[in-house]
């Protein structure tokens, strides 16, 4: 009886540890459809992506943890509990803001072969944004330089209203 007991209680703990270390890490995650979840998402998403956005001093800020994240931005939504989130960007320009931009860049296999990255990005003004965050005109725009020896392969797509998705590579 007592074995029962001791083995029961070291189950639970290694299941309690394996559900804190995925809510910390995202080791494990179920496939999402990123678009769908964006779109389904998208207010409080925004909310979150704003909150960054106006909390940035320097040029860029990247976020690699979840406790990283100032805690006002996650009220609403805590993006790290669904995304396979490798970093949080949030780049300001200096100019017209055309170029700023809350980038989300997340694990796993990009959708199309010859790309190494993914992710999504929010841009405050709502422009596509090409590899170099140059603003494009449109709602896809994709560029394979590999032909010209610039080693560089990219494609941005819009999913709604300020949010895009993203594939890159470069070598």
């Amino acid at each position: 009886m007592k074995n029962k007991i001791g083995i029961s209680v070291v189950v639970i703990a290694a299941i309690t540890v394996l559900v804190v270390m995925n809510y910390l890490l995202g080791i494990f995650r179920f496939p999402i459809d990123i678009r769908e979840y964006v779109a389904n998402n998208s207010e409080k998403l925004t909310a979150f992506a704003e909150e960054l956005y106006q909390k940035q001093e320097e040029d860029i800020e990247i976020y690699y943890w979840v406790w990283e994240v100032p805690i006002e931005a996650k009220k609403e939504i805590n993006p790290f509990n669904k995304l396979a989130i490798i970093s949080i960007s949030v780049a300001k320009s200096s100019g017209d803001g055309r170029q700023d931009l809350v980038r989300f860049m997340l694990k796993g296999q990009p959708e199309k072969q010859g790309y190494w990255t993914r992710g999504i990005y929010y841009s405050p003004n709502d422009v596509l944004l090409d590899i170099h965050r140059v603003a494009q005109e449109g709602d896809y725009y994709e560029i394979d330089s590999s032909e010209s020896h610039e080693k560089s392969r990219y494609r941005s797509e819009k999913i709604c209203d300020h949010w895009y998705y993203y594939e890159e590579a470069v070598w």
